[in-house]
């Protein structure tokens, strides 16, 4: 079975009759242009401070490392000193 047929095949047991088409990027005045604006994008988004804890507090220091629990201490203590040499 090539894999034409098998296209076919699948279409036919969807009842899917026709695909439409897909995005045209050379033609912006046609029914199937792209729907994105390149001019718009933001390359460089707002992102959120990976270090700020929920509450919007900053203390990042040995106490949030002390109240974790025992097994997640030395993780944490890790995360945190690479994160300091940044």
């Amino acid at each position: 079975m090539t894999a034409q047929q098998d296209h076919q095949r699948l279409m036919d047991l969807l009842h899917i009759n026709s695909l439409r088409q897909g995005a045209d990027p050379n033609h912006p005045g046609v029914e199937n242009a792209v729907n994105y604006d390149e001019s718009k994008a933001n390359p460089y988004p707002k992102l959120p401070d990976p270090l700020v804890l929920k509450t919007g507090k900053g203390d990042h220091g040995e106490s949030v490392v002390e109240q974790a629990p025992p097994g997640n201490r030395g993780r944490l203590r890790r995360k945190f000193m690479a994160a300091s040499r940044r």
